[in-house]
């Protein structure tokens, strides 16, 4: 037998951590959507310990989802509802004797309920493998980079947690089809500027842990190649719901915020590339703005990418948000439009 207890990040060959992650009083602390660990052993078996917030409230309680040896298909997953305050899980059992992987992700938001990592044990030993996805990707945003409600069946299906699969999200479909390492930074209801949903934006929270840990995270931990921004949509019902003459003093606000952030970003995240999300349908106020944003940089760094609208025939899911099926097209999109770019840039480093 071999246990691990988390005392500080990288202290054990073979125990990765994903996404941003607290780690104190003996536990990592995973808050937002995407978030986790991977765990390598040379065994048969994998046991966690892992606490859960608000697993006693249906529509809250926090879900994981469990791959083993890297087989990422949605036939092959676990999903893990943390029904209670303190959690034993079998992660992994009547494995072959030999090196195994196991991704666990925790596929719920960060506002509703967090998860920690007290104890893994397995029945071998951790061993330490050299990876690498060779394609950093992160993603900041909202409701929709979360997968809020995609399980949902149907507008008016109240949402909860269960009704959530951020591991079905259009950034964790993009990031899978391209083979890349993903880091989530998502907040349903948040805005880049002003929001009728929350009452703090994206700007004042983006270097956190989260929205209720103190400090700044470390944001080191990633060094992404393209970061994704899809935030507009919560601003737009919050500029609809002004006075007509009100309008474009608040358009101007957050252009304006947009741009100063991501300013920002370009400094903070030097060697990545930016795409600006901007979906059809989704945003008569904004979108106009994020595309005059787009057009004021450099093509080579920043670029506009437009999801389309969602169609009939996907449905839609709880709380009029998109289902699996709109993730799903809007995920291939990205991943599309990410290849292109990256095969342009070979193109270009080959004359």
């Amino acid at each position: 037998m071999n246990t691990f207890i988390p005392q500080e990040k990288n202290q054990t060959p073979g125990i990765r951590f994903h996404g941003r992650t607290l780690v104190e009083d003996g536990k990592a602390v995973f808050h937002h959507t995407g978030s986790g660990f991977r765990a390598c052993f040379f065994g048969t078996s994998l046991k966690a310990v892992v606490e859960a917030s608000h697993s006693m409230e249906d529509s809250r309680r926090p879900f994981i989802t469990i791959f083993v040896d890297k087989k990422m298909s949605f036939d092959e997953e676990t999903v893990h509802p943390m029904t209670k305050p303190m959690n034993d899980i079998t992660l992994a059992s009547g494995l072959p004797l030999g090196i195994h992987c196991v991704d666990v992700y925790k596929r719920s938001e960060m506002i509703q309920s967090t998860i920690g990592l007290h104890l893994l044990e397995t029945d071998g030993e951790f061993v330490s493998l050299d990876e690498d996805h060779g394609l950093n990707i992160e993603f900041i945003g909202d409701s929709l980079t979360a997968g809020y409600g995609n399980l949902g069946h149907s507008a008016e299906e109240p949402f909860s947690t269960e009704t959530e699969d951020g591991m079905q999200s259009y950034a964790v479909i993009a990031s899978r089809t391209l083979d890349a390492a993903f880091e989530i930074a998502a907040v349903s209801g948040i805005g880049m500027y002003k929001s009728p949903y929350q009452s703090v934006s994206m700007p004042e929270v983006y270097r956190s842990v989260s929205m209720d840990e103190e400090g700044p995270a470390d944001l080191s931990e990633f060094d992404p190649d393209f970061v994704v921004i899809n935030l507009g949509t919560n601003d737009n019902a919050f500029i609809k719901s002004v006075s007509i003459e009100e309008r474009q003093h608040q358009q101007n606000h957050f252009e304006s915020c947009y741009r100063s952030f991501l300013d920002q970003m370009i400094v903070l995240r030097s060697n990545a590339k930016f795409l600006l999300i901007a979906i059809k349908g989704f945003g008569e106020w904004t979108n106009p703005r994020i595309e005059n944003i787009a057009a004021a940089y450099d093509k080579k760094s920043v670029r506009l990418l437009y999801f389309d609208e969602i169609l009939p025939e996907e449905g839609l899911g709880s709380d009029y948000h998109p289902s699996v099926l709109t993730h799903h097209r809007w995920g291939a999109d990205l991943a599309r439009f990410i290849h292109l770019w990256k095969n342009e840039e070979r193109r270009e480093d080959l004359r």
